[in-house]
């Protein structure tokens, strides 16, 4: 009896959950969304790293039923980070002209050959610079067209990044200070 009137209330508070959940939604707009970030502990990184893959988890509309950390994304999203932090700069194609998708290939992540071609491609990476806070620099990005449909996967060509890593780097002598780079890619094959 009292499992039937626990899975009861479990029910009931799933729903309202869930009709929040749609009214939020349906207001249109990510900036007055707030979002539960969904930390798991087995993930690497910073916990500035860990928030911010909670934040991208977690957001209502993210598309992706599964998104799973990787480690060796997240090495290479760190190094990017640090690099622009050192050098001062901020762009997705490093100083010495290559990009993120050179990056990853080179750290011996497999993607797909066409996103090769060029070492300055970029099918992989959002960056960010100058917000503090995991939390500021997430509704940042979202907040723009083209982070948001890589990081939430509302464009159809991210549906299938199953893997992220996130990298942050700080250095009070650059540009921008704070500095995040998040990377999404196909499981490799």
């Amino acid at each position: 009896m009292r499992r039937v009137i626990l899975s009861g209330i479990k029910l009931r508070l799933f729903i309202v959950s869930l009709i929040s959940c749609l009214v939020l939604i349906s207001c249109g707009g990510t900036d007055n969304i707030t979002v539960t970030p969904r930390p798991i502990a087995s993930d690497g990184g910073t916990t500035k790293e860990r928030k911010m893959a909670g934040l991208m988890r977690g957001h209502p509309r993210q598309k992706r039923k599964t998104l799973l950390y990787n480690a060796r994304l997240t090495s290479v999203a760190r190094a990017r980070a640090q690099d622009m932090a050192r050098r001062n700069y901020f762009g997705h194609v490093d100083p010495d002209g290559h990009g993120p998708n050179w990056h990853l290939t080179r750290a011996g992540y497999r993607l797909p050959i066409e996103w090769t071609a060029f070492k300055s491609s970029n099918q992989v990476e959002s960056i960010l610079g100058g917000k503090a806070t995991a939390k500021e620099a997430f509704h940042t990005l979202v907040n723009s067209s083209g982070h948001r449909s890589h990081l939430l996967a509302t464009a159809p060509f991210y549906s299938n990044h199953l893997r992220y890593g996130v990298g942050y780097a700080y250095d009070p002598a650059s540009t921008y200070h704070h500095y995040w780079v998040v990377i999404t890619a196909p499981i490799q094959k």
